[in-house]
């Protein structure tokens, strides 16, 4: 048997534009890095997407610096997970359905 409880978010006006800023800033990362990633001379690997996410994202964009460096670690870890099915997929030689870009 599942239990589940349900729980409504109220936040104030700050809480509300931190949080917009943080969905924001997920849905971005995961863009850039799957963009950079895509190209054929850009292995993805776990270090290089952090190494690229420190030296190229959070220099080049100053708004990620607002938000907590944890949300764009899971934009990462999100796409991570991405690239691992779909190679695992195609290791099975099953239809694999490269990543797409978050809306």
């Amino acid at each position: 048997m599942l239990l589940a409880h349900k729980i409504e978010l109220q936040p104030n006006k700050a809480q509300k534009e931190y949080l917009d800023k943080a969905c924001g800033t997920v849905r971005h990362c995961y863009n850039q890095l799957l963009g950079h990633f895509s190209k054929k001379e850009n292995p993805f690997s776990l270090k290089a997407a952090y190494d690229f996410y420190k030296n190229t994202l959070h220099e080049q964009f100053e708004w990620y610096k607002e938000i907590s460096f944890h949300i764009s670690a899971n934009a990462i870890q999100d796409l991570h997970n991405a690239f691992r099915y779909f190679f695992r997929r195609v290791k099975l030689k099953q239809k694999p359905g490269f990543p797409k870009y978050h809306k």
